[in-house]
């Protein structure tokens, strides 16, 4: 039994729905999250609860006016359900924690999978990019409805990881490449509410279109940021190939996600080359979260020489090119 079963009863009255439909999706010690899924009205949504020592009403709220918003504006992400109270969050309080309960309708499509070319690419990988795009161009004209009730702001502290204060040469990179990035330019054109975790497991496929779930590590950040997050995953999880063509790949996959993006939102120069950046920055939070553990030996070499996969290096010149 997971950590919110109890809380069923309570939760089902709110929307409601009948507790015989719900089915536990995921439920991670390593997550606050125990994500579900239940019927109503002959449709599927998803139901979220997440448990913290303090109330994230307000944070989960914002999450969710946002993602009405971008609903709204046409872009294809979960549409939030509001509660029988008329709210997007509810939050219970049991047991000396505080439970975050949202709920969205199920968006249609597969996982994407990468060994499979009807859910993997050119044409999706370039959506993946218009929706991005998409996504930071009407963010934008986003504005909260209280500012009380709103997302935070990237700051580079997921970057310092405990695990990586063992490792010298890791902190000092850590330093100096976050140092970097928070010089960067803040404004309306370079910095927004980003997604802030739209990779490969976050969006559902559907007639070689892509369409978005998972915001809750949404943000206040750099557009580049986003872009940089997508495309480390997107390289890094690539089918295994030969090492020559690793790097032909990567390129090919980076121009054809620009090419999508670039329909729908332009970033300047200095944006731009910040990229591989953000992709480095991604790929020293990912070592952080996985040391020691699931991390292959090569992988300290690869971060300390900018490779984001073994042999492959992204330069500044493929974004601005």
């Amino acid at each position: 039994m997971n950590r919110t079963r109890r809380l069923i009863p309570q939760i089902a009255n709110l929307y409601p729905f009948d507790a015989k439909t719900l089915e536990l999706i995921n439920s991670d010690i390593y997550s606050p999250n125990d994500t579900y899924s239940f019927a109503k009205n002959g449709k599927e949504f998803i139901l979220r609860v997440a448990t913290h020592d303090e109330d994230h009403n307000s944070l989960t709220a914002a999450e969710m006016e946002w993602l009405a918003f971008l609903h709204g504006r046409g872009i294809p992400v979960s549409l939030p359900l509001p509660t029988e109270n008329g709210k997007f969050v509810e939050t219970i309080e049991a047991r000396n924690k505080f439970h975050a309960v949202c709920a969205f309708e199920k968006v249609e499509g597969e996982h994407c999978e990468k060994e499979n070319p009807r859910l993997w690419n050119d044409e999706i990988i370039e959506d993946y990019g218009f929706t991005m795009g998409k996504m930071h161009a009407e963010t934008k004209n986003f504005i909260p409805s209280d500012e009380k009730i709103k997302r935070p702001s990237f700051d580079a502290s997921e970057a310092f990881c405990d695990s990586i204060k063992e490792l010298p040469e890791i902190l000092a990179l850590a330093e100096s490449l976050t140092k970097q990035l928070l010089s960067l330019p803040r404004n309306a054109e370079t910095f927004g509410l980003i997604h802030n975790d739209f990779h490969l497991n976050n969006f559902f496929v559907k007639g070689n279109k892509v369409r978005v779930f998972d915001f809750d590590d949404s943000l206040y950040g750099y557009f580049a940021l986003d872009i940089g997050i997508a495309l480390h995953h997107a390289i890094t999880w690539n089918p295994r190939i030969e090492a020559e063509k690793a790097q032909a790949e990567a390129e090919k996959l980076i121009r054809i996600f620009m090419k999508g993006y670039n329909k729908a939102n332009a970033l300047g120069e200095q944006a731009l080359r910040s990229i591989p950046s953000f992709m480095k920055y991604r790929q020293l939070c990912n070592f952080g979260w996985c040391y020691p553990h699931n991390v292959s030996p090569d992988e300290r070499d690869n971060l300390l020489n900018g490779l984001t996969m073994q042999g492959c290096r992204i330069t500044e010149d493929i974004f601005i090119n």
